[in-house]
């Protein structure tokens, strides 16, 4: 026995397949920006502010270095 005939299935995976979405920033974890959300609850914080204020240096420089490396490959 085969599977269940289901039109929409395959246009349904093209639709998720089509819109996935990588976010750089979480897999390169700039500074600690990819896990700030998971220091925020770790911390029993709200302060996103003050978070972000922290790392924000080491972040955009982090992101600069990237940007430079992916810029050399062109």
């Amino acid at each position: 026995m085969g599977e269940p005939q289901n039109p929409g299935r395959e246009r349904g995976l093209d639709i998720i397949l089509a819109s996935r979405a990588y976010d750089l920033g979480f897999m390169s974890d700039w500074g600690g920006a990819g896990n700030i959300i998971s220091t925020l609850y770790s911390a029993k914080s709200t302060n996103f502010a003050s978070t972000w204020a922290k790392i924000e240096t080491k972040a955009r420089t982090e992101l600069a270095n990237e940007l430079a490396l992916f810029r050399g490959l062109e």
